[in-house]
């Protein structure tokens, strides 16, 4: 299994109050709609923002465990969605006044075709994070 896949599922199954099976469900199969139908609750834009945050808000915490963020520049690395299941739904991660990462898909159209294709995401935010981080002298 991959680096950012398995430690993926572990931020899953520790963090979000789902189990590891969320990942294979929203993540790893076509979820016929915005969000897989056992993972509609009562506020479908919220299930829609938690089907985004939760692969960002992974990264953003491995990029601040790594690079000791917190106690190096008493900070951390915020995530925001704007979510819609019409349009684009909007990542944005940012690190003090820094956008670190920013993108977004249609919910409906965020998931992947194999686990190698989500690590391969993973991995792709994650640089971003950490060139932008290098680009204005956070990281080495």
């Amino acid at each position: 299994m991959s680096k950012f896949v398995k430690a993926f599922r572990k931020f899953i199954d520790e963090e979000t109050g789902y189990d590891e099976d969320c990942v294979d469900n929203m993540y790893l199969k076509d979820p016929g709609g915005c969000v897989p139908e056992e993972y509609i609750g009562d506020d479908l834009l919220q299930d829609i923002k938690d089907k985004f945050y939760f692969p960002h808000r992974f990264v953003a915490d491995f990029v601040e465990m790594e690079l000791n963020l917190m106690d190096k520049h008493k900070e951390f690395i915020f995530t925001c969605i704007d979510p819609s299941y019409e349009d684009r739904t909007i990542v944005l991660v940012t690190f003090k006044d820094i956008i670190v990462f920013h993108g977004g898909d249609k919910a409906w159209n965020f998931w992947f075709h194999s686990e190698e294709e989500l690590e391969r995401y993973l991995e792709d935010v994650y640089i971003t994070i950490i060139n932008k981080l290098k680009e204005k002298g956070y990281a080495k």
